[in-house]
């Protein structure tokens, strides 16, 4: 008789994105600030404007917003339990775009 190793199978975790809640009692409220800002160059940073600006934003509340760990997600101004501020970096290199086109 041979003594042979017992294979152990577990279920495999799926994480998902994003998380889910492991639902507490009371979700806390957020607020949300989005900034997006352009560099050309490595110079200072300029407030980007216009319909890429408002789809950053967007998608910043929605992920938080579809994470189910919050009853409230807001951008506006208001009292909240957390406050979030996600800035946006555009770096750009004007070599690299004139080499491009």
């Amino acid at each position: 008789m041979t003594n042979t190793p017992q294979v152990i199978r577990r279920p495999v975790e799926t994480l998902t994105w994003p998380p889910t809640a492991n639902a507490p009692t009371q979700k806390p409220t957020v607020c949300v600030r989005t900034t997006a800002q352009n560099h050309v160059n490595g110079g200072p940073g300029n407030a980007a404007v216009g319909a890429p600006v408002v789809r950053w934003e967007k998608a910043v509340s929605d992920t938080f917003q579809q994470s189910n760990r919050f009853s409230r997600v807001s951008t506006d101004k208001v009292d909240s339990d957390l406050y979030v501020d996600a800035t946006l970096y555009n770096n750009e290199d004007e070599a690299v775009q004139r080499k491009l086109f």
